[in-house]
């Protein structure tokens, strides 16, 4: 795995700010990088998604990094873009007492093969804490990490372009927060006859073939 493009930036929702995070020693901020892909590689992904073609937004800053265009900016209108989302949905589920954890958002852009490439967008744990020495109050990304969210997308580079392929996304709410995947990265969930059917058919299954087999051998 090559990182081709990475950017980290810190998500404030409690002080409604982003900053762009930058750190001395680049060889471990991009092994920390390359774990988190890692991490969300060996997870399969909680659903499949194609994005809403209603919408651009998200998908034209993605298009935009991947042919390296305006990357930075378009990393910075992104966390931006997660910061009024999380606010809104902080608005829209305070009389829950549940908290938006503030965190590190992870973009980057990682060839696996010659021609096969993984966009990914994780929401990371952040941390505080009291340096040993000095005892001054420091933030940074912890070596036991947490992901909150994450999003990943194949991509097939040819000679006269690229193809999009599979998009999943993992969330560690078991809810699976909607403000995550349809209002920040706008996508929405792939349903086909295959899947529809199986769906069915499980649930027939759960609900009315193995009660029946349990009672009636």
């Amino acid at each position: 795995m090559e990182i081709e493009y990475s950017k980290l930036l810190k998500i404030d929702n409690e002080n409604d700010e982003i900053s762009v995070e930058g750190f001395a020693n680049t060889e471990n901020v991009q092994n920390y990088i390359v774990e988190l892909i890692q991490e969300c590689g060996n997870n399969e992904g909680d659903r499949e998604y194609k994005f809403d073609e209603t919408l651009n937004t998200t998908q034209e800053h993605v298009n935009c990094i991947i042919q390296n265009q305006d990357r930075d900016a378009k990393c910075e209108s992104l966390a931006n873009k997660l910061l009024k989302v999380e606010k809104d949905a902080k608005e829209n589920i305070a009389h829950l007492n549940t908290a938006i954890p503030k965190g590190v958002l992870v973009i980057a852009y990682a060839k696996m093969t010659d021609s096969e490439y993984k966009f990914i967008i994780i929401k990371a744990d952040y941390t505080e804490f009291l340096e040993e020495i000095s005892g001054e109050r420091k933030s940074g990304l912890p070596t036991k990490k947490k992901i909150f969210k994450s999003f990943i997308m194949n991509v097939s580079i040819y000679d006269n372009g690229y193809e999009i392929g599979k998009m999943v996304t993992f969330d560690s709410n078991s809810t699976k927060a909607k403000y995550w995947w349809k209002t920040f990265l706008e996508l929405e969930e792939i349903r086909d006859d295959e899947k529809n059917t199986m769906s069915a058919y499980d649930s027939i299954k759960s609900n009315i073939l193995d009660p029946l087999k349990k009672n009636h051998k």
